[in-house]
């Protein structure tokens, strides 16, 4: 839950600069993002290769696109 929270708070935290195309901080967005990614499709691989249900995995994902 506090990774969660954590990875919430730094995404709103940039979303602020995401447009602003000439601050390193859209480029510190935009990989952060690219970071939670490959974080969640290690999860999905993950629970597909141990044979957890689609239940637990949506429980577990982040959705960092809301």
């Amino acid at each position: 839950k506090f990774e969660t929270e954590r990875d919430r708070y730094l995404l709103n935290y940039f979303k602020p600069y995401e447009s602003d195309s000439f601050s390193p901080l859209a480029v510190i967005y935009f990989m952060l993002l690219k970071f939670f990614e490959a974080d969640e499709i290690r999860l999905i691989m993950t629970c597909k290769n141990n044979g957890i249900g689609r239940d637990v995995l949506n429980g577990r994902l982040r959705r960092i696109y809301e």
